[in-house]
C-alpha cells in the first residue's frame, strides 16, 4: 500500500513538472517552438515519461489550460464579493483580475489558443474550458444575492464583458506599450463596467440576504 502511494505521488509530481515545463516553454519560446523534447527538458524528464503521462501533445496543452484556470480561480479569490459603492468595488475587481490575467505566466494560455485555433477538436475543448472558468467566477457573485432573472442576466453580461476585456488586454503585452497605456485602459474599463452595473443595481450594491439558520 505504501509503495503504491509513493508511486501515485511520484506520478502526480511528474505530471506537475511536465505542466510547469510546458508553461515555461510556451512563455519563453512560443507555441511553434515548444516541442515535446523542449518541454521534457524544461521539466527535467525524458520524452518517454512525457508521452507516458500525456499520450498526445494536445492532452498536455489542455492540462496546462486547466492548471492556469485553477491558478486564476485561486488567485482571484472572492473577487466579486462587493459590498460598497459600485465604482470603487468595480475598480478593485478590475485591478485584482489584471494581476492574475496580466501576469507573464498567462501568456502560455494565449500561445495555446492562437497556436491551435485551426484544430476544431482543440478549439471545442478550449471553448468548454473557457466557459466553465468564466461561469465559475461569475457564479461566486450570485451565491448570496437575491436578484430577479433579468437583473441576473444583465449583471452576468457586465461581469462577462469585464473578464473578456481584461483577457484581451493581455494580448497588448506582446507589443511595447508603456505601463501608462495599461493604466488608462484599466481605468476606462472600470468606469464602463461600473456604469453598466449601476444601471441595474443603483450606486450601491444590495446587501445580500442572510441565510436562514438551520432549525
Amino acid at each position: 500500500m505504501q509503495k503504491r502511494r509513493r508511486n501515485v505521488e511520484r506520478s502526480a509530481q511528474t505530471r506537475a513538472q511536465l505542466i510547469e515545463g510546458a508553461i515555461a516553454a510556451l512563455c519563453e519560446r512560443g507555441y511553434a517552438r515548444s516541442t515535446t523534447a523542449l518541454i521534457a527538458a524544461r521539466a527535467g524528464v525524458t520524452t518517454g515519461a512525457l508521452h507516458h503521462h500525456f499520450p498526445t501533445k494536445e492532452d498536455l496543452l489542455v492540462a496546462v489550460l486547466d492548471r492556469l484556470s485553477a491558478d486564476v480561480s485561486a488567485q482571484a479569490g472572492d473577487v466579486f464579493a462587493f459590498s460598497g459603492r459600485v465604482g470603487g468595488d468595480t475598480e478593485r475587481a478590475v485591478r485584482r483580475l489584471w494581476t492574475v490575467y496580466g501576469a507573464p505566466r498567462y501568456r502560455a494560455a494565449w500561445e495555446i489558443i492562437i497556436g491551435t485555433n485551426k484544430d476544431p477538436a482543440m478549439r471545442a475543448r478550449m471553448t468548454r474550458q473557457r466557459e466553465e472558468s468564466m461561469n465559475g467566477l461569475i457564479a461566486r457573485w450570485f451565491a448570496d444575492r437575491q436578484l430577479g432573472r433579468r437583473e441576473q442576466e444583465l449583471v452576468a453580461a457586465a461581469l462577462q464583458s469585464m473578464l473578456i476585456a481584461i483577457r484581451g488586454l493581455f494580448l497588448e503585452t506582446y507589443l511595447d506599450f508603456p505601463a501608462a497605456y495599461y493604466e488608462r485602459q484599466l481605468a476606462l474599463l472600470s468606469r464602463t463596467v461600473a456604469a453598466q452595473l449601476e444601471e441595474v443595481l443603483g450606486p450601491r450594491w444590495r446587501t445580500p440576504r442572510p441565510r436562514a439558520r438551520a432549525a
